[in-house]
């Protein structure tokens, strides 16, 4: 009866230690490989650029891989904060959506990597390159700290990031899915520049 007793006290110990709705195993490395691959793949893609071909613009109204790069990396700052230091830090946005406002993380990564016809989209003033990053291996440097971060956040949180909602242009969405628009964004730019890079007047390797 004492062993009953005692098995049953460090059950409901386990049970009461677990935080509830964290991330599952399955999510948790779903964002993390998400995210590490898509700042690998955009690395792989510009370390190489000579100094003209990071400048270089399609157009006057077009991003040269520099401008989309700064962007990239101006961007992943500040939803990190979003989500590390205002979604998930405020309780008002604990489960602030109605069933039918939810997307699924497909639909979310699938709206926000397409660059086809219509989907083309401004970024907002407030996230507009400046011209602060002068080479590649400048923005690898930061972006990989940056990215880092996200990522040790995502390892680490004992957060229920499913349950906390906040409105983006896409509609609300959870922390977790912010999470995954952080990768999401990075893949589109990342497409982006391949763009430029294809361009017919694009400058030759030296």
């Amino acid at each position: 009866m004492k062993k009953l007793i005692l098995l049953l006290v460090v059950l409901g110990t386990s049970v009461a230690s677990v935080p509830e709705n964290q991330l599952t195993k399955k999510e948790r490395k779903f964002a993390i490989n998400s995210l590490e691959t898509a700042m690998k793949d955009i690395f792989k893609t510009v370390e190489h650029l000579s100094e003209e071909q990071w400048t270089y613009k399609p157009s006057p109204d077009s991003w040269s891989v520099a401008e989309a790069c700064e962007h990239l990396l101006i961007v992943e700052n500040n939803l990190y904060q979003l989500v590390s230091e205002k979604i998930i830090k405020d309780e008002a946005n604990r489960n602030n959506i109605k069933e039918e406002e939810k997307i699924t993380n497909e639909q979310l990564l699938s709206g926000i990597t397409n660059r086809g016809p219509g989907n083309k989209l401004n970024a907002p003033e407030a996230v507009l390159p400046q011209g602060s990053l002068k080479t590649a291996k400048e923005f690898i440097r930061q972006y990989a700290q940056a990215r880092d971060m996200t990522i040790s956040f995502t390892k680490t949180t004992d957060s229920d990031l499913n349950s906390y909602y906040y409105q983006s242009p896409a509609g609300k969405l959870s922390a977790y899915q912010w999470i995954l628009l952080m990768a999401g964004h990075s893949m589109r730019h990342h497409e982006q520049i391949k763009e430029v890079i294809a361009n017919d007047s694009f400058p030759a390797d030296q």
